[in-house]
């Protein structure tokens, strides 16, 4: 029987080595009677063989692969708008038949190290058929390394290349054939960096249609024209005479569009049955989720598992079992306990994604009940807050399941899902203008309701149009569906966003480089002094081993869970101050150490959520007891007296009418600054009527709703029993006052002094202007005649405080060497005065607001409280 060899530790080298006491050299008696088995034998003749013909087969499937590749026409398409280039295959048996045996000689190599250690234990040579002696121990062990550096090699040349390797064995052919199309999608991240993503798509066929592939959630038919599978077919049609059919597409809407759909009254069944399988598809987000095999697969099939695998197999063949089974164990688990992880994240995202739903919409001219996933492009929809179905009740919330454009009525609803924004959002019918309609630009979001959000409120569409059962509703066009949605959007960029690149990774890399380097040297530096015998070598290995840790990745992964741990701060401790912090991805939160600015929103954030209406400041010569000798005061406003509130006539009036408010019950729906001022009014004895268009005999005609561009919004009110009617518009000073017929009279200049040392104290101050028009006029007058020749009538002003905690949270991160930015749509002046105040600007530091003037730029800096300083 063999002589097991003793481990000892070589004085010499420091290291662990193999042999006798006398040292590697030293042979016993027992070892020169065993069978030497070199690597030319019988036993390995199939071995040979095999390797010999699949290099073989490899190689002619390679220059068959560049052939077709160099001949097929059509079999390459780019597409530089969509930023995609795509490549088509094909079943092919000669590169099906050579992945099999690829595969099987792979497979079969794991088994020969089994073989080889299990008959190691138990001293039987198994691969010299007919003998009868027994092999030494360097035989066995060049059997194992065999077999051990060849599944190595092979296994870690294919995983860094298994972006070829997808392919490697279909054959190439044109796009219009393929079975597979090979994707490569070139994105733009936020950092300007690009970003390149492979995937590989089966190739479907369309009901009737053509054939389509499935990028990224998103259908891409293949269009004759481009030659390829596109996204925007239109943008390759011979005219235009198809273009509608792919309108969700380019997002190009329009008012009159979505009255051209409201006056056909709906699509036809067979048109939405045709659409929903073919192009557009159902209305659903399928976000797909792994089966806990596949996501091993995908988790595991990377190059350092490939390392740890093998590094483990060295512990068993040595006889060093535990240890095996230990880093077998512990890579298994941290691996699996990642998967399940992973795994779990995208079954909620799944859940999220799926809306179950029915939805009233009108087909061949009748209102019907369809469930949600059903909805195409172009439906006319009901918009109500009654559930859909037998025996519907009122509900408190309903849930929009596709994007819609608002072509009847007003609607309520909360998109705190999509956006964060607490408070519920106005939705106002759109107008029908020829004017592009974009669901994603500011201006054209008010006429818009989004996929995932909550209807709270929908009225204002005739009764007869309104299906029956239905009391009170609007109308929508539905715009975007599944993937393309809004909805959709959001869930892609999670699905599919931009890799995680951290510092850490790639100085991570420059580690393990001279890792590899030092064990590298430190492995020839002993098989030199020992001959490379095979207990040299395998001792070498180990040393290999020692060095690049296969426990590495595993270490990294517990430090990272232990962190996540403790920023959660356990809920069962309840301390004050503990972080509580929710940690989505380990992995990112070495993020946090590289912030070095933080920008934050003001109004929310650093101050409160609400808005308190402080007072008003009347124009001179608006009605009230100011002279022309000083700035005009500030009238305060005291909810206690709010019934004493002197003001003049035209600035109370603007203050109750100047809104966009609706009533859902009992509350009040409407931005915070308008929600205000509603409530100032009714406690100064305004009285408004159940749709709040009727305040006191006031009569609102028409609602012109916040324009971005002009940073007005404006109201045309009328006194039918008067037969009196006005306009009322309120926004920026500076918006207000370039509409105001005053010009730069010196009361105008007077109360923009007054508006900007309240600004400077932190207020939020909105000028207030109107213009009388005539009756008659009051129904059809546009927004551009309304807005123009105003006269101001004063000043509304509103505080908002910052948080209690703000200015010790300011003060933490910039102990921590993070520097504070805070971005706000206000006035500067108010938001430099909340910058004071929170610690953002230090004590002692310059504040400098600079304004064009003529072509130069003028400097002035802004004091503490008072405002002026030098120009």
């Amino acid at each position: 029987q063999e002589v097991r060899r003793q481990v000892v530790e070589d004085p010499v080298l420091g290291n662990i080595t193999v042999g006798g006491p006398e040292g590697l050299e030293q042979e016993t008696e027992a070892d020169r009677e065993l069978l030497e088995i070199g690597i030319i034998t019988t036993g390995y003749a199939l071995h040979y063989v095999w390797f010999l013909l699949l290099v073989i087969l490899n190689a002619v499937v390679e220059a068959r692969h560049k052939h077709y590749q160099e001949t097929e026409v059509g079999h390459k398409a780019v597409l530089p708008k969509e930023g995609i280039t795509q490549c088509g295959y094909r079943f092919g048996r000669l590169g099906f038949a050579t992945k099999c045996l690829d595969i099987f000689f792979v497979v079969w190599l794991q088994i020969s190290m089994i073989i080889t250690i299990g008959t190691h234990y138990n001293d039987v040579w198994p691969w010299t058929p007919g003998e009868t002696r027994m092999a030494n121990w360097d035989s066995f062990a060049r059997a194992f390394l065999m077999a051990w550096l060849s599944s190595l090699v092979i296994l870690g040349c294919v995983v860094l290349g298994r972006t070829k390797s997808r392919t490697f064995f279909l054959k190439p052919c044109p796009l219009n054939e393929a079975q597979w199309v090979a994707v490569t999608k070139s994105d733009t991240d936020e950092s300007g960096n690009v970003v390149i993503s492979y995937q590989i798509c089966k190739v479907t066929y369309l009901s009737g249609g053509p054939s389509m592939v499935e990028i990224q959630l998103l259908r891409y038919p293949y269009c004759r024209r481009a030659a390829a599978f596109t996204a925007h077919p239109e943008w390759h049609a011979l005219d235009g005479s198809d273009r509608h059919k792919y309108a969700e597409l380019d997002r190009l809407f329009t008012g009159r569009w979505a009255r051209e759909r409201l006056d056909e009254g709906g699509l036809t069944s067979s048109g939405c049955a045709h659409a929903t399988e073919g192009v557009q598809g159902k209305n659903e987000i399928d976000v797909q989720v792994p089966s806990i095999l596949q996501a091993c697969v995908d988790e595991f099939w990377t190059l350092f598992y490939v390392y740890q695998l093998y590094a483990s197999l060295i512990s068993f063949f040595w006889d060093y079992v535990s240890v095996g089974l230990m880093m077998l164990t512990l890579i298994a688990g941290s691996g699996l306990f990642k998967v399940v992880t992973e795994r779990a994240q995208r079954m909620k995202l799944r859940k999220m994604a799926t809306i179950e739903a029915n939805v009233w919409v009108r087909r061949d001219g009748e209102w019907t009940v369809v469930h949600c996933r059903k909805l195409c492009v172009g439906d006319l929809v009901c918009l109500t807050a009654q559930a859909v179905g037998e025996g519907a009740e009122p509900v408190e919330e309903v849930v929009v399941s596709a994007d819609c454009m608002l072509v009847t009525g007003n609607c309520v609803s909360d998109e705190s899902f999509l956006t964060g924004e607490t408070m519920p959002i106005q939705k106002f019918q759109v107008p029908g203008d020829e004017k592009p309609r974009n669901p994603e630009v500011g201006g054209d979001k008010k006429h818009f309701l989004y996929s995932g959000t909550a209807l709270l409120h929908a009225v204002g569409a005739e009764p007869s149009h309104l299906p029956p059962g239905v009391s009170s509703g609007a109308l929508g066009v539905v715009t975007h569906t599944g993937a393309r949605s809004t909805r959709g959007s959001l869930l892609r960029s999670l699905l599919f966003g931009s890799p995680l690149k951290l510092q850490f990774a790639s100085e991570s890399k420059i580690v393990l480089a001279l890792l590899v380097s030092i064990a590298l040297v430190d492995f020839a530096a002993v098989n030199i002094e020992y001959s490379f015998s095979m207990s040299s070598i395998l001792t070498a290995l180990f040393m290999v081993i020692s060095m690049v840790n296969p426990l590495l990745s595993v270490a990294v992964m517990g430090g990272q869970l232990a962190a996540a741990r403790r920023l959660s701060a356990l809920r069962a401790r309840k301390v004050e101050g503990d972080p509580r912090i929710f940690v989505r991805d380990v992995d990112r939160m070495a993020l946090a150490g590289r912030v070095g600015v933080i920008c934050f929103d003001k109004t929310g954030t650093i101050t409160k959520s609400g808005l308190d209406f402080v007072g008003a400041v009347p124009a001179l010569g608006g009605g009230g007891a100011q002279t022309a000798a000083q700035p005009p005061a500030m009238v305060p406003f005291e909810a206690d007296k709010a019934a004493s509130f002197g003001v003049p006539q035209d600035l109370s009036v603007a203050l109750a009418v100047t809104h966009t408010v609706s009533r859902l019950g009992e509350r009040l729906i409407g931005h915070q600054v308008e929600l205000r001022m509603v409530e100032a009014a009714e406690s100064a004895g305004w009285e408004y009527a159940g749709d709040m268009r009727s305040v006191s005999g006031w009569q609102i005609e028409q609602q012109w709703t916040f324009d971005h561009h002009t940073m007005t919004m404006s109201v045309l009110v009328s006194r039918p029993e008067r037969r009196e009617a006005a306009v009322f518009c309120k926004g920026s000073f500076e918006a207000v006052s370039g509409r105001c017929s005053q010009g730069e009279g010196e009361g105008l200049y007077l109360l923009a002094e007054t508006a900007e040392r309240l600004s400077t104290e932190g207020c939020y101050v909105l000028a207030v202007a109107r213009k009388s028009v005539p009756f008659d006029e009051a129904t059809t007058m546009s927004r551009a005649e309304a807005e123009g020749q105003l006269e101001m009538v004063g000043l509304l002003v509103f505080r908002n405080e910052p948080k209690p905690d703000s200015a010790d949270a300011i003060r933490e991160l910039r102990a921590g060497l993070v520097e504070c930015v805070m971005v706000t749509g206000d006035s500067a002046l108010t938001g430099a005065a909340i910058a004071r105040s929170v610690g953002i600007v230090p004590e002692g530091q310059r504040v400098v607001l600079g304004s064009m003037n003529e072509g130069s730029v003028q400097w002035r800096d802004v004091g503490v409280a008072g405002g002026g300083g030098g120009s």
